[in-house]
């Protein structure tokens, strides 16, 4: 007999059961037995109480007889009691290398950090008259709330009391956790404000360019900064504007906070200078990505951005990190060693639409989601375009090594009324225009 860590009852085939002399009594058996891998499960003839001995040990037990097909199994309790399988308690836990770049960087992921050597200046229309808002009333039960949050900020350096002459004051806006029942969130109102703060322009990383960065890349981390926007540092002539008024008093800002309309730009732009120069790390707000073309690029990569980060002083939000992912979400599609894909969360509300009851065969072809490759500027590119009297189309296309083709990107547009008086020719000429 075999002994089975998995198996639950011993088992007997009944070609094995027919040469036992002198022959068991057997009983009628309810017990299902549902063989590894299989679904369904197979008959048992009968039961007996039998006795199995090893070279240390003797115990009586129920076996079950099953067709001769099947093996004969002992039990993984019987195989305990035989003595013929132990559990061994000590197991020495082997830790990969992210593991020890994360226990070599303990510091990163704990407490709030602050972006050393910068400070934020907001650009302040001073023409904009000051708005003084009334103080909003919140109800009694979320005071509480608001006062603990309000302390949490003090302890972490993210406000302070608000001194002096306060020429603006916002209202606050208390609003439910939604992951988190019974907690709220307190916002200050920015819209009054606003209005005098002039916003920056910055550029992020489009979906074409993260494809190109991330060409070859077969490994995958993200890290979360730790509630990014107060670790950027407000200058002290720019903290005025965030005072906001609540029960205990009024209080200001002294680090970027949410709603002011240029925030996400700057905190945007303030991190892409932090980590540019390293290689193998993008970010997009508060996500940072590190990819590599196998492990030991990839870890090399990720060590670098923890060394800059401690010489920073920026610190991470554990809870939101993956660390040696073969594909990871980020920007909304998910991003691997094969290409690009949408995000199966942005895609849901797509696949759970019911079919035309005409076209059934039309929820198959939506549910097919087309893997985009990424632009490898040392493989053989093709460009197929064609035009109808309506619109333009273009595919541009790579070879793989197998000399498969695979899509890199779609293209199209309607043609305008004069456009589509033009003849084919023109029609197709105005489509390479139109891509190049």
């Amino acid at each position: 007999m075999l002994a089975d860590s998995g198996a639950s009852v011993n088992t007997i085939s009944e070609k094995v059961f027919k040469m036992l002399n002198p022959k068991p009594t057997l009983e009628n058996c309810q017990t299902k037995i549902i063989p590894y891998g299989k679904k369904d499960s197979v008959p048992v003839l009968g039961r007996f109480k039998g006795t199995i001995k090893s070279k240390t040990a003797t115990v009586t037990t129920n076996i079950c007889i099953v067709p001769d097909d099947e093996e004969c199994l002992l039990s993984w309790k019987m195989s305990q009691e035989l003595n013929l399988l132990q559990v061994h308690e000590s197991v020495r836990t082997v830790k990969s290398r992210d593991d020890e770049l994360i226990a070599e960087y303990s510091d990163l992921f704990t407490g709030l950090g602050k972006l050393k050597d910068v400070q934020v200046k907001l650009h302040i229309d001073k023409e904009v008259p000051p708005v003084a808002q009334q103080y909003r009333r919140v109800p009694f039960h979320v005071r509480k709330d608001i006062e603990e949050q309000i302390k949490k900020d003090l302890e972490r350096d993210v406000i302070e009391k608000s001194v002096g002459p306060t020429p603006w004051v916002s209202p606050v806006v208390v609003v439910p956790k939604p992951n988190s029942p019974g907690k709220v969130r307190v916002c200050v109102d920015m819209r009054c404000p606003n209005t005098a703060i002039k916003r920056e322009r910055h550029n992020s990383p489009t979906l074409v360019e993260l494809t190109t960065i991330l060409a070859g890349s077969t490994v995958f981390s993200k890290v979360d900064l730790n509630q990014g926007y107060n670790q950027l540092e407000l200058s002290e002539e720019s903290r005025y504007i965030t005072t906001f008024a609540t029960h205990p008093g009024l209080f200001r800002y002294k680090c970027l906070n949410f709603g002011i309309n240029s925030a996400a730009e700057v905190f945007q732009e303030t991190i892409r200078q932090a980590v540019s120069g390293l290689p193998g790390v993008i970010n997009i707000s508060d996500d940072i990505l590190i990819h590599g073309c196998g492990p030991e690029e990839h870890d090399s990569n990720l060590k670098g951005l923890f060394q800059l980060m401690r010489e920073k002083g920026l610190t991470l939000n554990p809870e939101k990190c993956v660390f040696n992912q073969a594909s990871i979400e980020f920007f909304g599609h998910v991003f691997s060693g094969q290409g690009i894909t949408p995000s199966e969360a942005k895609l849901s509300s797509i696949m759970d639409m019911p079919s035309p009851k005409n076209a059934t065969e039309l929820k198959e072809e939506l549910k097919k989601a087309t893997t985009l490759s990424y632009f490898n500027p040392r493989a053989q590119t093709e460009l197929y375009v064609d035009a109808s009297p309506v619109g333009l189309c273009a595919v541009l296309c790579q070879s793989e090594e197998q000399g498969n083709p695979r899509v890199v990107q779609f293209a199209s547009r309607s043609l305008t009324p004069t456009e589509q008086r033009y003849s084919q020719t023109k029609r197709v000429k105005l489509c390479y225009h139109m891509v190049m």
